[in-house]
């Protein structure tokens, strides 16, 4: 039998799906749970990403909502960071509330083997292998690089004394209107007298974010200025809790950077000059900036949503 066909084409317009970004409204539930969690206090980190995505923060500190933890076959940014943290807070312990000297360093050095073993099997008890091989060595070459950059400090004739390690450390924020107590909460790795000057230190294994302020309003809703906001929460909480003895620098001891020692926060005066000096007058529009972000926080009129 014959056939008779026909070709027809059919063109089909794609239309990409509407994201409809997530948005909470800050009901009166959601306002008092907000009033608890200030009163047992904010954490740096949790301001932090109230700026990068309120959603999120919503789900994380509103909600409880934390990240599964999973059996890693290797190592997650987030254990690499605690083992580092662990691991130099056992090799300087030692040495808090003395001046370090050059022996100190060596023998903080010929520990690092012993101690980064014991820090590792307290929170991965089973055998590494593969890639976490090469990770630990790296753990352990960038302390050793930390320490090293140290003793050079010090053999350059650089005074250094250790004040504290893992200080947790709170402060209320009087903020007008509020009928509650908003308290910020915080542990600082580590609080050194450098030559007579207080530095509050805060040790990354990544990436250094931007740490020079051109504009004041920006560190309430700049998400690039997070280690910046932290680093001045951290002086903040050290400077209530010390008055008698305020912080002059606020840093970063990047593990990855070690070559260009501490990076530290403050007004951006030209393109590669930061003037890092924590004087009255900065501290004062910091503490101005994180009221208005805890005011942004609890205003009924700005729901949850993701950037």
């Amino acid at each position: 039998p014959s056939h008779n066909w026909k070709e027809q084409l059919q063109e089909a317009v794609y239309i990409s799906p509407v994201h409809k970004v997530k948005s909470i409204p800050k009901t009166e539930s959601v306002l008092k749970k907000l009033a608890e969690l200030a009163k047992n206090g904010f954490s740096p980190s949790a301001l932090n990403l109230f700026v990068k995505d309120g959603y999120a923060f919503y789900k994380r500190y509103v909600l409880g909502l934390k990240d599964e933890d999973e059996l890693e076959e290797s190592f997650s940014h987030r254990t690499y960071g605690i083992l580092v943290h662990n691991c130099l807070e056992e090799l300087y312990m030692p040495f808090v509330g003395k001046t370090l000297m050059e022996a100190d360093c060596t023998t903080m050095i010929n520990n690092i083997d012993a101690v980064s073993q014991k820090a590792v099997e307290a929170i991965y008890p089973h055998d590494i292998s593969g890639k976490n091989v090469l990770a630990f060595e790296a753990i352990k070459r960038n302390i050793a690089h930390i320490i090293i950059s140290e003793k050079e400090e010090i053999a350059n004739g650089n005074n250094i004394t250790l004040l504290a390690l893992e200080q947790k450390l709170k402060a209320s924020l009087s903020i007008p209107d509020f009928d509650f107590p908003v308290n910020i909460s915080g542990t600082v790795d580590r609080i050194d007298l450098h030559n007579g000057k207080i530095r509050v230190l805060d040790y990354k294994t990544g990436k250094i974010g931007k740490l020079g302020i051109t504009d004041w309003n920006l560190l309430t809703k700049d998400p690039d200025l997070g280690q910046a906001r932290q680093l001045l929460l951290y002086a903040m909480l050290w400077n209530d809790t010390h008055p008698n003895e305020k912080a002059n620098h606020a840093g970063i001891i990047a593990l990855k950077e070690h070559n260009k020692g501490v990076r530290y926060v403050g007004e951006k005066v030209s393109a590669r000059k930061i003037n890092n000096e924590l004087t009255p007058a900065i501290m004062e529009q910091a503490t101005v900036v994180f009221k208005e972000s805890i005011k942004h926080l609890f205003n009924p009129q700005l729901p949850f949503s993701e950037p």
